[in-house]
């Protein structure tokens, strides 16, 4: 194997820079969900990925998931004044450790 410098593996089009800049994406899309949810939902939803204009949620739960649902046009409308070219929102409803047991 043979040995590279880590300002080799972070340079170019290199898979390690890929996701890195993946992981970074996923950050400010985070980050803009807490501020655009409102309080009650933020324990509540996580973004699970993004492509296409489509903004994936995930929460843990069918009630969740329909409120969610039901905000959806605002959440668009203030993903794209941060500056997210979100043209709708995908909920899913992500089970939890004890709805697997």
């Amino acid at each position: 194997m043979t040995e590279k410098r880590l300002s080799e593996l972070l340079s170019g089009d290199d898979l390690l820079t890929q996701l890195a800049d993946q992981a970074q994406a996923h950050d400010r899309q985070q980050s803009a969900l807490l501020a655009i949810l409102p309080a009650e939902m933020r324990a509540e939803v996580a973004a699970a990925g993004f492509g296409d204009g489509i903004l994936t949620l995930t929460t843990a739960s069918a009630g969740w998931a329909s409120r969610l649902r039901y905000a959806e046009p605002d959440l668009c409308r203030r993903y794209v004044a941060a500056g997210f070219d979100v043209r709708s929102i995908a909920v899913r409803v992500r089970p939890t450790a004890a709805d697997q047991a």
